[in-house]
């Protein structure tokens, strides 16, 4: 990649980790579209964001080491990859649309995924039942496989606990930081070199991608939970809705 065409990537990334350090979620759902947008094919976007997603998940994670309950995550970490291998393989079919339709396909989900998590009602509670852990943790895997968005369901499912904003930004982030690794090794398998090549330019981009999680997580323990969320959906959901009417050249 030429210095040019660092410098759109960096800015996305560093405005995706603003959004992921200040509500917990939405660097992928941020950052990929406009990443596909710029040119980049999926297993390539994906991987960048993956491994900033990884640097800024193990910064946040040492931010906020007290508020991680390894003891109660770290069992259900490893269910996302059971699901990962479907993800993949629907991520190699929508690649065959081309690239227009396929940055179409992405908003289109994004706008799903976003109201769904503002339909979502559930009362909070201290305990999920394991059916919905187990969809939640199945359903995130197969989205991080097949758009590197896994991030909606396990918002959902930490959203449903009755937990403080430390401890649910802690959670997501160690649930995204365990995800990271498998999914890139699936694409490595399904795609080919680009995959690892991508994922050391987003290790080599993830420390100025940290430029944006300072911000973020200021903002976030400034910000009650509501408006985290509300703020993040309303930037997502404009991406989504520009990427559905301008996809941009096929």
């Amino acid at each position: 990649m030429e210095i040019a065409d660092l410098v759109p990537v960096v800015s996305v990334l560093l405005a995706g980790s603003v959004i992921q350090a200040m509500a917990g979620f939405g660097l992928g759902m941020f950052s990929i579209p406009l990443l596909l947008w710029l040119g980049h094919p999926s297993w390539v976007a994906i991987p960048i964001c993956v491994a900033t997603t990884l640097v800024q998940s193990a910064y946040g994670l040492a931010q906020m080491r007290r508020h991680v309950d390894w003891r109660g995550l770290l069992p259900l970490a490893w269910l996302p990859a059971l699901a990962m291998p479907l993800g993949v393989m629907a991520q190699a079919e929508l690649a065959e649309l081309g690239p227009a339709r396929t940055r179409q396909a992405y908003g289109a989900l994004i706008l799903a995924l976003l109201l769904v998590q503002l339909a979502w009602r559930a009362r909070p509670r201290e305990h999920v039942g394991r059916g919905w852990t187990l969809a939640a943790m199945l359903s995130g895997g197969f989205m991080s496989g097949s758009a590197g968005m896994g991030g909606p369901p396990i918002v959902l499912w930490v959203m449903a606990h009755t937990w403080g904003n430390e401890r649910s930004r802690s959670a997501i982030l160690l649930l995204f930081a365990c995800m990271a690794p498998a999914v890139t090794a699936l694409l490595w398998l399904r795609f080919g070199s680009e995959v690892p090549r991508a994922f050391g330019l987003g290790l080599l981009l993830a420390p100025l991608g940290l430029l944006g999680f300072a911000p973020g997580l200021w903002l976030g323990r400034r910000i009650p939970k509501a408006g985290l969320r509300l703020l993040a959906y309303a930037i997502l959901a404009t991406l989504s809705l520009y990427a559905i009417a301008r996809p941009g050249p096929t």
